[in-house]
C-alpha cells in the first residue's frame, strides 16, 4: 500500500488497463474509498462515464516517432524542465544501471488532464458525487524489442 499522510493528494498507480495496482491511503480522507476496496479494481469504476474515453485516450502511449522527432537531443529541454505535457523522456528500464541506454530504455510520456473521480457513498441509492481531480504523472512504456518479443 502507498502512504502519502503530508500529502492533501491522492497518489494512484493503475496498469494500461486502469486496473490500480497501489493507492495512496489519503483516498480515504479525501473520496472516502479505503485503499482495500479500490486495490484490484478498475479505475474507470471510480470515474465518471463521460471521462471513460479520455481517461482511455491518456493510458494508451502517443506515436513513438512523433515524438521523438519533436525531443531530439538539440531541442530536449533542461534538466527538471517540462517541454510540454506529452513531452517523451528516456528512462532506465527497471533494474538496469544507472545511465544504461539501448534496447533497455523504457520511455516516459507526461501527462496531465483531468477526471470527475465518484466519492463513496452511504448507499447504492444516493446520487453519485463526483470531485473534479487534476491527474498528472508518467505513462511508463517498455523497449520496442520488449513489445516484439513478448507480441512477435
Amino acid at each position: 500500500m502507498c502512504s502519502s499522510q503530508d500529502l492533501d493528494a491522492i497518489y494512484f498507480m493503475v496498469t494500461c488497463t486502469g486496473k490500480i495496482v497501489c493507492v495512496s491511503d489519503t483516498v480515504e480522507r479525501i473520496l472516502g474509498h479505503t485503499q482495500t476496496e479500490l486495490l484490484g479494481k478498475s479505475l474507470f469504476d471510480i470515474t465518471c462515464p463521460d471521462d471513460h474515453e479520455d481517461l482511455r485516450e491518456q493510458l494508451t502511449p502517443d506515436a513513438h516517432e512523433d515524438l521523438r522527432k519533436q525531443l531530439t537531443p538539440d531541442a530536449a529541454p533542461e534538466a527538471g524542465a517540462v517541454a510540454d505535457d506529452k513531452a517523451l523522456v528516456p528512462v532506465a528500464a527497471p533494474g538496469a544501471a544507472p545511465g544504461a541506454t539501448g534496447t533497455a530504455e523504457w520511455q516516459s510520456q507526461r501527462r496531465s488532464f483531468y477526471l470527475k473521480i465518484r466519492h463513496r457513498s452511504g448507499s447504492r441509492a444516493d446520487q453519485a458525487h463526483y470531485e473534479l481531480v487534476h491527474v498528472r504523472g508518467v505513462l511508463r512504456i517498455p523497449p520496442k524489442s520488449y513489445n516484439k518479443q513478448k507480441h512477435g
